[in-house]
């Protein structure tokens, strides 16, 4: 997956958090969450498998992503998710509603959550989805 060690990884995010904080960018509100979860501003896509295709990131936490897709995706499946041609992860879909876009494409929208199922990649995707901003 990465040179770098999970140390390393969850270290940049600690510094990225503060770093958004100071730039105005304030995480959902949730207590249910251990980490803190935030809208992402950036019209980003993540590649999907099966076969690749790009959806719209609603939000992202050091636990999972949440994204927007046209269609549902069963609870349970596994899907790998590249992030920005710099690491893949997988991430199990543990959620998915249908709820109201206010894209000028689609009227409705589902919104499906991923968890990474290795809780220590984690930290590099959330670093690798803010970078560069």
């Amino acid at each position: 997956m990465s040179e770098h060690s999970p140390e390393y990884w969850k270290e940049e995010y600690e510094n990225l958090v503060v770093s958004l904080m100071q730039r105005s960018h304030s995480p959902i509100k949730d207590e249910r969450r251990n980490t803190p979860r935030f809208d992402f501003p950036i019209e980003i896509t993540v590649g999907v498998s099966g076969p690749p295709i790009n959806y719209r990131i609603s939000n992202v936490s050091v636990g999972g992503i949440a994204i927007f897709t046209d269609q549902n995706i069963e609870i349970g499946v596994n899907l790998t998710v590249n992030i920005k041609n710099q690491c893949s992860i997988i991430a199990e879909v543990v959620d998915a509603s249908i709820e109201k876009k206010d894209s000028p494409y689609m009227d409705y929208a589902y919104r499906v959550r991923l968890k990474y199922t290795n809780e220590s990649d984690g930290y590099q995707a959330f670093v690798s989805f803010w970078k560069n901003d």
